[in-house]
């Protein structure tokens, strides 16, 4: 979100399952990733992060709830 003007983005964003998204993070940030959301966790259980990489591509990964 452009916060100055208070618009959304002009990209999409794609998400991948992923086992776990705190290891997934930390790994992306050794290979130079940025990190734009920290992990975090919904009611339901999923959690989810947001992440830039070295060619400034957004993406995010998601994990889900253990059955």
């Amino acid at each position: 979100m452009w916060e100055s003007e208070g618009k959304f983005a002009n990209y999409a964003i794609f998400y991948v399952l992923v086992q776990d998204v705190t290891a997934t993070v930390e790994r992306a940030g050794e290979l130079g990733a940025e990190v734009l959301m920290e992990p975090v966790s919904d009611s339901a259980g999923f959690t989810f992060a947001r992440l830039r990489d070295t060619a400034g591509n957004h993406f995010g990964v998601f994990s889900v709830p253990a059955p």
